[in-house]
């Protein structure tokens, strides 16, 4: 139970996990990984779920994994930073679109995901300056002609990023 958060490149012995946030209601589970002589079959399940959700059984799975040690001290850990944020990212996304979309729908505002200035100017016949015609938005608010783009960012992403 203590090598869980060392695999997960984390200090932390204790997790609150965001595990559904649909509606706008905000549910977590608490899971602590600590030193115990024997654990439950409960408690059991609940650890195997926790790395399960958090995609640590599919690398060792898939043998994604090629050196325990060296992912453990951080050289393939360091390696897939940038992927841990994109996760966490893609995560924190469909938490935000998931309390956005009723607030514009209740409020006559357009909503487009992911936008980009071509699909502004597409849909909306809005013209969007960039410094780069990849810049991407998480999301675009519109009402008539006044446009909000917004970016959303997860410093702490959640392992749990199913919804449901």
């Amino acid at each position: 139970m203590r090598l869980i958060p060392i695999l997960l490149a984390s200090r932390e012995k204790n997790f609150k996990i965001l595990t559904d946030f649909t509606g706008g209601k905000f549910s977590y589970e608490d899971f602590t990984f600590t030193a115990h002589k024997t654990l439950s079959n409960e408690e059991i399940d609940k650890a195997y779920r926790f790395v399960d959700n958090t995609g640590i059984l599919s690398l060792f799975r898939q043998k994604t994994i090629k050196n325990v040690v060296d992912y453990v001290i951080g050289v393939e850990v360091g390696l897939d930073s940038n992927g841990r944020k994109n996760r966490g990212g893609t995560t924190m996304e469909k938490i935000v679109e998931e309390l956005l979309k009723p607030i514009c729908s209740r409020n006559d505002l357009d909503c487009m995901v992911q936008a980009t200035a071509g699909k502004v100017k597409a849909e909306w016949g809005i013209n969007l300056r960039v410094d780069k015609s990849s810049r991407r938005f998480d999301f675009a608010i519109r009402h008539d002609n006044n446009l909000c783009l917004i970016g959303v960012c997860c410093t702490n992403p959640s392992p749990f990023s199913k919804q449901k």
